[in-house]
């Protein structure tokens, strides 16, 4: 029984080792379609208004104090568009696009095409 166990261990390693052998093709293939995805997401930032917020809702949504998010405003660390006399916070020039944003924004972009 011990001999019908060892060609199956051997095709199995085989298919591994065959497997693990394709991985730096896949690689570069992974690497460009994330290339790919970075570009479009310039593009779709690029393209779309920025969201411009009052600072209350900017100090809501980012959860800090309203003195908190002026004294940010002042020191040049939010960034910010005046109109007038009114000032509005950039929220999408704010915060990075996490993984799951990426993920989401490439999917708009694929069906868009």
């Amino acid at each position: 029984m011990q001999r019908d166990a060892a060609p199956k261990d051997v095709e199995t390693l085989a298919r591994l080792l065959s497997g693990l052998l394709d991985l730096p093709a896949r690689l570069v293939a992974l690497e460009a379609e994330v290339r790919g995805l970075r570009e479009e997401v310039v593009h779709l930032r690029s393209s779309t208004p920025p969201l411009l917020v009052a600072p209350p809702e900017a100090a809501a949504r980012l959860g800090v104090s309203i003195s908190t998010l002026r004294r940010r405003i002042r020191a040049g660390e939010v960034p910010v568009v005046r109109i007038g006399r009114s000032v509005r916070v950039d929220l999408g020039a704010l915060r990075p696009a996490d993984q799951a944003e990426v993920v989401r924004l490439a999917d708009v972009a694929r069906r868009s095409r």
